[in-house]
């Protein structure tokens, strides 16, 4: 044979990369509980575990799984993570219909990533045996009850997200993980207090939103890392101290709360963009005139805000300012709005008067009912006593 013809053999020469035996074993029986979504190649003669849809194995001689990817799929069944590959590093069935219980204090000790999210999973979860190499776990969008424990976390964890279940009982933030960065536990029906002073230092997100909390809260000691906070939609009350916040928050969601008292919005993180504080009864004067340069949203509608309105030293990319049903009183001066306003909204201040022309003409405002727009960008409040 030529020595061309030896060498074109060679190239066609099929390479099949046979896995550890223990693990074909091991995913033959993790994958018999699923239904409806199994693979041909789960169960063809001859087959490497390797050469499985849904399967990564090691690049190195023995090769060991090290991830299965099963998501969106439409898959029933339950779910046996006792039964897992002792390497696997990374394991996503999330967005399926698996359902039942699962035992998460067994897992593979080399797991990183575990995504059980969007399926019909329920009953209680014991996070105190995760294993410590875990650094992503989603656990959201399922029906797991029963309390939360958060105080034995992995070490490594960076990323926590178990919103939208049916946990209850107490929140203890306490004693997370100082890897932690994301944290997302909204539309949970937690009770009680919740304390935020301290908080893991590298976390940048926290989202405890729709949860049933209740009590004062200090956001003074919240970490310097910190970027994005919604503690919306519960029942905190007392003060909210905004003149301390982490320099680099750019999100603070707190409307929807019982929170009080007087307003300091001087003293505001410079890259600041979001700031919903609506639905609260927050009350006294208000000083627009010292907000962040970069503000994009600020809603402070639906509270109990007296005094007059000085608008006429708004941040130049202000976008959206909602006043609304609040109590402010005396002259609207509009004609030194921002460029950049889509919407100011003043509805229900029944005590705003005078005559003004609005720098934006009058598309962009949503006026109290006494106020009219009489022609090329004034606004009529009627006279002023």
């Amino acid at each position: 044979m030529e020595a061309s013809t030896l060498l074109l053999v060679a190239a066609c020469v099929l390479v099949v990369v046979v896995a550890h035996d223990d693990d074909l074993v091991t995913m033959k029986r993790f994958v018999s509980t699923f239904q409806g979504c199994a693979d041909p190649s789960w169960s063809a003669p001859n087959t490497s575990v390797c050469q499985w849809l849904g399967v990564t194995c090691s690049d190195s001689s023995p090769h060991r799984v090290v991830e299965f990817v099963w998501n969106y799929r439409s898959c029933g069944g339950t779910l046996n993570l006792t039964s897992l590959p002792s390497l696997l590093s990374r394991l996503l069935l999330n967005s399926n219909n698996f359902s039942g219980c699962v035992d998460l204090t067994r897992l593979p000790p080399s797991l990183a990533v575990l995504y059980l999210n969007e399926n019909l999973l329920s009953g209680p979860v014991n996070l105190s045996q995760l294993p410590e190499s875990l650094q992503q776990l989603f656990l959201y969008q399922n029906r797991f009850t029963g309390t939360l424990d958060l105080t034995q976390l992995p070490s490594q964890l960076e990323l926590l997200y178990a919103y939208l279940n049916f946990f209850h009982g107490r929140l203890d933030l306490t004693r997370l993980p100082p890897s932690l960065q994301m944290l997302y536990l909204y539309g949970t029906p937690f009770s009680g207090e919740v304390d935020l002073t301290q908080l893991p230092s590298n976390l940048q997100q926290l989202y405890i939103n729709y949860c049933g909390l209740s009590g004062s809260i200090d956001l003074t000691q919240l970490p310097l890392s910190l970027e994005q906070l919604d503690i919306s939609t519960n029942s905190f009350t007392g003060s909210l101290n905004l003149t301390n916040l982490p320099p680099n928050v750019q999100v603070l969601y707190a409307m929807d709360n019982n929170f009080s008292g007087s307003l300091d919005l001087g003293h505001l993180p410079v890259g600041l963009i979001d700031l919903y504080l609506s639905q609260n009864q927050f009350s006294g004067l208000l000083d627009l005139t010292k907000l962040p340069a970069d503000i994009n949203w600020l809603l402070l509608n639906n509270n109990a805000f007296t005094g007059p309105l000085h608008l006429s030293s708004l941040p130049e990319y202000l976008q959206f300012l909602f006043l609304g049903s609040n109590h402010f009183e005396g002259n609207l001066d509009l004609s030194a709005l921002p460029a950049n306003l889509q919407e100011l909204e003043v509805v229900g201040n029944s005590q705003l008067c005078g005559t003004t022309n609005s720098s934006v003409g009058c598309r962009e405002l949503q006026l109290p009912r006494h106020c009219t727009c009489i022609g090329n960008g004034a606004v009529s409040c009627g006279v002023c006593y």
